[in-house]
């Protein structure tokens, strides 16, 4: 993986954790 694709998992994890 790179640095792209674990930002976007950071950034999905963060907007679940939103709701």
């Amino acid at each position: 993986k790179n640095e792209l694709e674990a930002a976007q998992s950071f950034l999905e994890s963060a907007a679940l954790t939103n709701i």
